[in-house]
């Protein structure tokens, strides 16, 4: 058995919060391409995923004092890429806007492309929000951590079956949901992009 296997999340943040580096070094092991892959198909940025990953681990390792109060290890961390992915996005917004000021003559049609698709993810975002706790968590942890349904169901304690039904649920939802709003079904079945 590998060292890896002999860790669960709940033991890693335990043995990382009394400041175990080796205990780190798997987690990042185990993490960082998850979260770089993630981020990286968020933002279309290698540059921009490496430094936000890189922010996310070394964020873990600074804060690790908060580990031991951490309920579910997954979901702490999928909030920390999600805020970083959130701020870089709001951050590249109020660039792209400062841009558009100064230069208006740069907002042509991929910048409005870009525009619409940031407008659709904000609304897919509300309607997503909407969604019932548990539904909301395994659709996320579908979507947006690229977890496989055996992943959820384990990192949940539910059974497979129950995870496919809230993906088919969440889906269904958000299509009624965004029908009226013009997004396409390919967007909702592949979000995130």
């Amino acid at each position: 058995m590998q060292v890896r296997e002999l860790y669960d999340d709940h033991a890693l943040f335990a043995a990382i919060a009394k400041g175990d580096e080796k205990a780190f070094n798997v987690f990042f092991d185990k993490y960082r391409l998850k979260i770089y892959s993630f981020i990286l198909r968020s933002l279309r940025s290698e540059k921009l995923a490496e430094e936000l990953t890189h922010d996310v681990l070394l964020g873990i390792w600074v804060q690790q004092e908060r580990l031991l109060d951490i309920a579910n290890p997954q979901g702490y961390l999928f909030a920390i890429v999600y805020n970083k992915i959130y701020s870089a996005l709001s951050q590249l917004a109020k660039e792209r806007q400062i841009d558009r000021s100064v230069f208006p003559e740069i907002a042509d049609n991929s910048t409005m492309e870009s525009l619409d698709a940031r407008i659709s993810a904000e609304l897919m975002e509300k309607v997503i929000r909407t969604m019932p706790e548990q539904r909301q968590k395994v659709y996320r942890m579908s979507r947006e951590a690229g977890m496989s349904h055996a992943e959820i169901a384990e990192a949940l304690r539910i059974s497979q079956n129950t995870v496919k039904n809230h993906i088919v649920d969440a889906l269904y939802y958000l299509r009624e949901q965004l029908k009226d709003a013009g997004i396409p079904l390919i967007i909702i079945l592949f979000w995130p992009f």
